[in-house]
């Protein structure tokens, strides 16, 4: 577990607090369509999760620990297309937020959203 976040969870403890701290990306596809989505992380010893597989109107859950988020891509595959479209990617100087929703925009174009 990350030093500062170890550190906030026993301060929360000694407080009588409780708090469990969300560790799990949920990314979430809205859409009729297959997608691969990417989760980028800023962080030493943070690994990104490259080429999730997102089935139509489901979702997924990565763990993350403390990992801070920089940017969530995702691929948005049409039956009929030779090539996938890139949605508008989500993008952050690195954020704790979680969940992560692919959705299609009334103009028709596909972004990660949170």
């Amino acid at each position: 577990m990350n030093k500062n976040l170890l550190f906030i969870a026993v301060s929360l403890s000694f407080l009588g607090i409780s708090q469990t701290l969300p560790t799990d990306v949920v990314l979430n596809n809205l859409t009729n369509f297959h997608a691969k989505m990417s989760v980028i992380y800023r962080g030493l010893f943070c690994e990104n999760d490259t080429d999730k597989d997102v089935s139509p109107h489901k979702s997924i859950s990565i763990p993350a620990g403390a990992c801070l988020i920089t940017d969530i891509t995702a691929s948005v595959y049409i039956p009929g297309q030779d090539t996938p479209i890139t949605a508008t990617a989500y993008s952050s100087s690195g954020t704790g937020y979680r969940t992560f929703n692919l959705v299609k925009k009334a103009n028709g174009s596909f972004a990660v959203e949170r």
